[in-house]
């Protein structure tokens, strides 16, 4: 990686590359030189300081100028970048940096309010603290940084000349450790290569059509695999970056502001932009455009009439420049894939990767994208098939093993092939489906496995839920399930449906728990599945209500997307203990009342779940 940012900065130094949103809503650019210089200057300070190639240098920072110009020092003069995912578990970056041994820590202003929170007095290996401004010692709540050598960003930014001499980086040098976002338990700290850092830049750049003019909102932590290729892949062609300004919450308004093309995505944001278009915009107009665009194109021409209708409006909300979305992290439901891509008239490519890949494995054809799957192979890749169909793959871009971990690493490699923990197959044309995660899947009957995250897609399109969390019970063959329920559908619920009106003092929240409205989502959700081909598989036979957003609750869910299930059941062990208890009871009970029955001639009904059905039918 080296000579790449050489590279770059000789064929494309004028220009424009990192922009940062201003308070008018404008944006400041930094050419590609001028990013460069001050690499440069970064590298040569920590070399004058005596810190040898090798060194962990971390970045606590939010996606900025600054965090990207440590990367490329780093990358220059030979030390090993590391990044920390938010501290939405306060312990994980202190782990992250502590474990990986970082001698220097550059902290931005704004992680610097939460810096107390990682406990910096654990890691042992840090020499000093940069910081953008000195903090007043003397208060109290800086007092912890007292013992902490702190240094100031202008010491290592401000040289226009005189550079040091980077040294010789070979490709088999370490690029960076990458942790995990802790999915399923403790980080783990991927080992990347330069070479196969260059590698996932290259199967990229081979797949997707990335211009000079290419705009694009960096708001996925570069902490994660896809951003920190992204920032390549771009600065390879040419194109601009632009810092989202307040991460996630504000990436919309920054697409609009900035006119972005296109870049990453993950499909938490595509599924929230498919929930505010359809908010906003009457149901039987937008369902009634998309079905005549749906139309258009199985002749092969887009509707210029839902276009100038409606589309176009949609379009412009979102700056009017959007062309394509690189969708990784989770798997992504088709329907919700063709809406959004319909609706803005853009590209939505799937792609699948794995840190301990160097970044993405899977690339769909912007010529044939087949929604729900992730495209062909990238070139140099195989796949192959273990138990319970998880994906095992071997490729130029593999890791060199989970850092101060040979035991983990031992586990996920077998015979030169790596376990990716993910269930999956191929379709007909040789695109790769994933379905989920092997172990976060349930055997319904001999030989037939099904994955929770697809049936939670399925169960997410029911109005009465937006976000669902489900477990399955094996003894009492039933989900049981947390869900996130909006505010007016149980209004709907208690005041039109069963004539219970809620009362000024009475919170939502104990509302969506009461029996009365349990009763009532239970059987309309099962009413649900059986009309959305859920009907042969088990039934939720317990839920439990929340209010808040799972993406709004500290610690759920990964910076993806993903759900962390260890999470998740510390989070609601009450809750996911009493579901668990209600829906064995209520299994023993039917096995009782099959053994009682066995021999009468008038059968009976399984605890009276068509009843339950035909009640919550007659309800709406």
């Amino acid at each position: 990686m080296q000579d790449f940012y050489f590279w770059t900065d000789k064929k494309h130094g004028s220009n424009p590359y990192l922009g940062t949103f201003r308070k008018d809503k404008t944006i400041d650019w930094k050419t590609r030189h001028e990013v460069h210089i001050m690499a440069l200057s970064v590298g040569s300070k920590l070399m004058e300081l005596g810190f040898p190639q090798g060194s962990r240098i971390g970045v606590y920072s939010e996606n900025r100028l600054e965090a990207a110009v440590f990367l490329e020092a780093a990358q220059i003069y030979g030390y090993v970048i590391i990044f920390s995912f938010d501290a939405e578990m306060e312990s994980y970056p202190g782990y992250v940096y502590d474990h990986s041994d970082c001698s220097v820590l550059y902290v931005s202003p704004h992680k610097l309010k939460l810096f107390e929170k990682i406990d910096p007095a654990r890691m042992k290996s840090l020499k000093f603290v940069i910081v953008e401004k000195f903090p007043n010692l003397e208060k109290e709540k800086y007092e912890y940084l007292r013992p902490i050598k702190l240094l100031h960003l202008s010491e290592f930014i401000g040289r226009t000349g005189n550079f040091a001499a980077p040294p010789q980086v070979l490709p088999n040098h370490i690029n960076t450790i990458c942790y995990s976002s802790g999915t399923a338990g403790a980080p783990k700290g991927v080992i990347i290569s330069h070479k196969a850092m260059l590698y996932g830049v290259y199967n990229i750049l081979c797949s997707l059509d990335v211009t000079d003019h290419i705009i694009h909102i960096s708001f996925l932590p570069i902490a994660h695999i896809l951003e920190r290729l992204t920032l390549a892949v771009i600065n390879f062609r040419g194109g601009r970056i632009a810092f989202a300004h307040k991460g996630v919450r504000k990436m919309m308004k920054d697409t609009r502001i900035a006119h972005a093309t296109g870049g990453p995505n993950i499909p938490k944001i595509i599924e929230v932009i498919e929930q505010e278009i359809f908010k906003k915009v009457p149901n039987f107009l937008l369902k009634g455009a998309l079905k005549f665009q749906r139309f258009c194109s199985y002749f092969g021409f887009r509707s210029r009439l839902t276009d100038l209708l409606l589309f176009n409006k949609i379009q412009k909300a979102f700056g009017g420049g959007l062309e394509w979305f690189a969708v990784a992290g989770d798997v992504l439901s088709p329907e919700t894939h063709r809406n959004v891509q319909d609706i803005l008239n853009i590209q939505i490519i799937p792609i699948y990767g794995l840190s301990e890949l160097s970044g993405a494995v899977g690339i769909s054809d912007k010529r044939d994208i087949c929604p729900g799957t992730v495209g062909c192979l990238a070139p140099g890749f195989e796949v192959k098939f273990g138990e319970r169909d998880e994906i095992f793959i071997k490729g130029p871009t593999l890791f060199d093993g989970y850092w101060k971990n040979p035991e983990t690493t031992a586990q996920v490699m077998h015979n030169g092939w790596f376990r990716s923990g993910d269930k999956g197959s191929f379709d007909k044309d040789g695109n790769l489906i994933v379905i989920g995660r092997a172990y976060n899947s349930f055997e319904y009957k001999p030989g037939c496995e099904l994955a929770l995250p697809f049936i939670g897609f399925v169960y997410k399109q029911s109005s009465y839920l937006t976000d669902i969390y489900l477990e399955y019970i094996q003894e009492a063959k039933s989900f049981i399930a947390i869900l996130v329920v909006p505010k007016d559908i149980i209004s709907y619920a208690l005041n039109d449906v069963l004539d219970e009106p809620l009362t000024d003092d009475e919170s939502y929240l104990h509302a969506a728990n009461s029996e009365t409205f349990l009763d009532w989502v239970r059987p309309a959700l099962r009413a649900f599945a059986r009309n959305n081909d859920l009907g042969n598989i088990p039934y939720i036979g317990a839920v439990r209500n929340v209010i808040t957003p799972f993406q709004d609750t500290p610690g759920l869910l990964t910076q993806t997307g993903k759900q962390r299930i260890h999470k998740f059941k510390e989070m609601f062990a009450n809750e996911l203990e009493e579901m668990r208890n209600e829906v064995i009871k209520r299994r023993k009970e039917k096995n009782l009342k099959d053994d009682e029955l066995e021999y009468s001639s008038e059968g009976y009904e399984s605890y009276d779940e068509d009843e339950e059905e035909e009640e919550a039918e007659s309800d709406y």
